[in-house]
């Protein structure tokens, strides 16, 4: 009986119409039968369904609907709720630790000076750091779900989303990017690293390479030259005393004299040391200027030097070359200059390095002058060898110093030679 209880009120439901049908024997029976069933359908419902889903709603919508309090008897569903809750806390716990292991991922990337870019396996970019929206000069937030080769359509690569390396320009001032493609998995990632600075360094490195080959023929044929120009000199001196003063003899040995302290300064030149020591800028500039005012004075030039703006500060270069290049380059400002003119030597103190500004009033530099006046022996005076940019050129190929020049014809060039400080 007791296994009869749940079906006793669906038969009652059922039966009802039947029942007061066969007491009234009329069709008022069947009617008063059915509106009887109603009312105990409705009874049923509301206690055998919607009472037990309120019920439960209302746990739902409680703050801890889970609790074991909830839940009275049961053993098995105590022992299921402590499993669910431990399970839900410690899948708390591991989505949290992943959230912040991403951000601080995702925070790593931006803060590296490479460009990545991240798409999936149809070329939808997901994510984009600070680098490479800088190196392609787009909005980073906006490409977020475009066709990454809308993306590197500035550096003209079709993108195919297989593994490679390629080396591209993009912007204006030039620059080289290497570009990487690496898919893992489903993901493509792109990086682009800037390389300009590498590129310019290779450059430099074959110009001096260039340089220092040649400069080492030229010391060779300088050193063979040295004995027969001593001697040529000599026999010229020789037929001066027995010939008397014949002006073409005396032009002769001017101009073995001339090419005699030429191949010296050449030698000279490769003799010095290229090692890099400290040493005191001011004391270094006075003297280079000390030994030009001279020079200066001849000329009607005034030679300008502020000694304070060195003082207490020591730079790293190979002494002697240092020197002699430097007094080299004032000495070519006073001649580029005119009678009257002005020669300013000034200096700058940055962070990590010292920079010596040489200005002149002369006449300047055309494009074609600027072009080649680093080149060994090129000369625009009637009387000079160039041999002074062999000792610039040995200075700048050390590495311990930087030359930049900037020249208007008509108004005078200004040379910046910048040096790294002691200690950087």
């Amino acid at each position: 009986m007791k296994h009869l209880k749940p079906f006793l009120l669906p038969l009652s439901i059922l039966l009802s119409p039947l029942i007061f049908h066969m007491i009234l024997q009329s069709l008022w029976g069947v009617v008063l039968g059915t509106l009887v069933s109603a009312v105990l359908f409705y009874v049923f419902v509301q206690y055998r369904f919607r009472r037990p889903l309120d019920e439960a709603i209302h746990r739902l919508n409680r703050q801890q609907w889970l609790s074991l309090a909830s839940f009275h008897g049961d053993s098995r569903v105590i022992n299921f709720m402590t499993a669910a809750n431990s399970a839900i806390f410690k899948l708390s716990r591991e989505a949290l630790s992943y959230r912040e292991l991403f951000q601080r991922f995702r925070h790593l990337l931006d803060e590296l000076d490479v460009g990545v870019i991240q798409c999936d396996s149809e070329g939808t970019v997901r994510y984009i750091n600070k680098s490479a929206a800088g190196l392609l000069e787009v909005a980073r937030w906006e490409q977020i779900g475009k066709p990454v080769q809308t993306l590197l359509k500035s550096i003209n690569y079709t993108f195919t989303g297989k593994d490679e390396t390629v080396e591209v320009k993009t912007g204006k001032p030039s620059k080289n990017i290497l570009l990487r493609v690496k898919r893992l998995g489903m993901e493509v990632f792109i990086t682009l690293t800037d390389i300009t600075k590498l590129k310019d360094l290779e450059r430099r490195l074959e110009a001096t390479q260039r340089v220092s080959a040649l400069a080492e023929v030229i010391s060779s044929i300088a050193h063979g030259l040295k004995t027969p120009i001593a001697n040529a000199k000599l026999a010229a001196q020789l037929l001066q005393k027995k010939l008397g003063d014949e002006p073409y003899l005396n032009t002769l040995i001017g101009e073995l004299r001339r090419l005699d302290r030429s191949l010296s300064t050449i030698l000279n030149a490769y003799k010095l040391d290229t090692s890099s020591k400290c040493i005191k800028a001011r004391q270094t500039l006075e003297r280079c200027v000390q030994e030009i005012v001279p020079f200066a004075q001849s000329k009607g030039v005034v030679l300008e030097f502020d000694s304070g703006c060195a003082e207490g500060i020591s730079i790293r270069v190979p002494p002697l070359l240092f020197e002699e290049t430097l007094k080299n380059l004032v000495k070519n400002a006073v001649e580029a200059s005119e009678r009257g003119g002005r020669v300013r030597l000034v200096c700058r103190s940055g962070r990590d390095s010292f920079r010596i500004i040489l200005c002149d009033s002369g006449q300047g530099m055309n494009e074609e002058q600027l072009r080649n006046w680093r080149q060994p022996f090129y000369t625009t005076k009637d009387d000079g060898m160039g041999l002074g940019t062999i000792l610039l050129n040995r200075l700048l190929s050390s590495g311990d110093a930087v030359l930049r020049v900037r020249s208007t014809p008509g108004k005078g060039t200004v040379i910046v030679v910048e040096c790294a400080k002691c200690g950087t």
